[in-house]
């Protein structure tokens, strides 16, 4: 028995021998059927679901046509309370309109369809218990509360684990070690606690203290002047450097095939690697002994490490871990490197770069579009910090040298100084590329929508940003337009 059907659904079409596949008795419902280009010879969907199931596919018996919206509320509800006696798991009602000429006049927004709207039901929510509160660390020094919960399933899935972000969501919660909890899992993946019952207490439960210490390294614990974070003020902890390392390594910023947590666990555990530049003085003589490794691993990894030993210049800024930086800020700062360098960067050091951003103030980098005085500050800080220019000088010492990306160049295009938000999955090209590509053009990249975005891309399956986008009146394209638009500039 599978206890999450849509990811076994998902594995089981993968599987490489079909009567694995097929011992997994999947079925298969219809819910579109379509005949010649235009689909004319029905005049509502319920015909088209009645003709579907008259050639022999399976279609949804539980679907029925409503008449106003009021009916949609109630059907909603109804199977809202009676989901779990459904043969399959299921996460919402898709609400379609009936008369297909009116399909046309609503249009599509993206792949977006304005014809059909999902309505899902609400999180599957458990009730646990919180065992504990550890403080993980992280590469900034940040540290992050994280719950440990009487393990749990949630919608299929066992949670025994929940951030608990900072210290104000402890605080907006009262929560306490030995609460009660109610738990669901966010968009149905992210586990996380959103109520406490506190007339099950019993007396034994306890406050949840932030530690005076760093849970890794021991170095006193701080919280700086206007934030809601707890920091290590060690920067050389343990912990930091590995995840430090770990952000190194990481595909956007220098991508060391290969080298994953626990060989880099391995590598601090053995005292051969402390910070970035020593990954780049390891030998195969030094790996082969390390657990799982063999000769041609030993080499495939060093080749790896010695392969990124050229890179594009925001990438580099952006795997250095200046808090705050981020990889559009990253992009920021090697455009501005570009601006005020006349030289080309190819065959660039990092002890050059650090050179050149140590001379700048505050109130400089502030000039700097998108960057404000938070980020300008902690920007000078860490090029003016001894630990860093050391960390510099011996990324140069080790050969390391730094590139312009060709998109950095001036030029002009449709998508100059203009803020792109992707949703959904992309077909023909991976996030990665489409990103790199906008930034190519002189576009920027953002996470979320807001009213400072200019175009939304939408692929398959596209989340709440798709809803946001339309809400706020954004323009929304398709992959299709998306491809059109960076190759034709149309």
């Amino acid at each position: 028995l599978l206890a999450n059907p849509r990811n076994g659904a998902a594995g089981s079409i993968r599987q490489l021998d079909p009567r694995i596949t097929a011992e997994r008795c999947l079925d298969f419902y219809a819910y579109s059927f379509f005949v010649g280009d235009n689909n004319l010879i029905f005049s509502t969907y319920a015909q088209e679901r009645q003709t579907a199931a008259l050639v022999g596919f399976k279609v949804l018996k539980q679907g029925r046509l409503c008449l106003d919206l009021n009916c949609v509320e109630q059907f909603h509800h109804y199977w809202d309370q009676r989901r779990d006696s459904l043969p399959f798991e299921c996460d919402g009602v898709v609400v379609k309109i009936n008369e297909i000429a009116l399909w046309s006049q609503l249009g599509v927004v993206g792949k977006g369809p304005r014809y059909f709207m999902a309505y899902k039901f609400a999180a599957e929510q458990a009730t646990t218990r919180i065992k504990e509160v550890v403080w993980q660390v992280g590469r900034t020094g940040t540290l992050t509360p994280v719950a440990i919960l009487e393990p749990v399933s949630v919608g299929g899935v066992t949670v025994s684990r929940a951030t608990l972000h900072n210290v104000d969501e402890i605080k907006r919660l009262d929560l306490r070690i030995g609460d009660t909890v109610i738990v669901e899992r966010a968009g149905d993946v992210i586990p996380k606690i959103v109520q406490v019952l506190p007339r099950l207490r019993q007396g034994r439960e306890k406050v949840i203290k932030v530690p005076k210490h760093c849970p890794v390294c021991s170095a006193p614990i701080e919280r700086l002047k206007d934030e809601v974070a707890y920091r290590c003020t060690n920067s050389q902890c343990w912990a930091v450097n590995f995840r430090v390392l770990a952000h190194w390594a990481s595909k956007k910023a220098a991508d060391i095939e290969g080298l994953g947590p626990k060989i880099l666990e391995q590598l601090m555990s053995a005292g051969l690697v402390e910070d970035i530049a020593d990954l780049y003085t390891l030998t195969e003589g030094d790996i082969k002994p390390l657990e799982r490794f063999a000769d041609k691993s030993a080499a495939n990894l060093i080749t790896a490490i010695e392969k990124s030993k050229t890179l594009e210049l925001g990438r580099f800024l952006y795997g250095l871990s200046i808090r705050y930086v981020g990889e559009e800020t990253a992009r920021l700062l090697a455009q501005f490197w570009q601006k005020h360098n006349s030289q080309s960067a190819s065959g660039l050091t990092p002890l050059q770069v650090g050179d050149f951003f140590a001379c700048l103030s505050v109130s400089q980098l502030e000039q700097i579009a998108d960057i404000g005085p938070i980020v300008s500050q902690s920007i000078f800080d860490w090029f003016h910090s001894s630990a860093s220019q050391r960390l510099l000088s011996k990324l140069t010492k080790v050969n390391i040298r730094l590139y312009l990306a060709s998109g950095q160049q001036e030029r002009h295009s449709p998508l100059t100084d203009k803020t792109v938000v992707f949703t959904g999955t992309l077909k023909s090209l991976t996030r990665q590329q489409a990103k790199d590509k906008i930034r190519e053009l002189g576009g920027k990249v953002s996470s979320a929508v807001s009213g400072k975005t200019d175009l939304v891309v939408v692929g398959d399956d596209p989340g709440s940003k798709f809803q946001k986008a339309k809400e706020l009146g954004i323009k929304i394209i398709n992959e299709k337009e998306f491809l059109n638009l960076i190759k034709y500039g149309h």
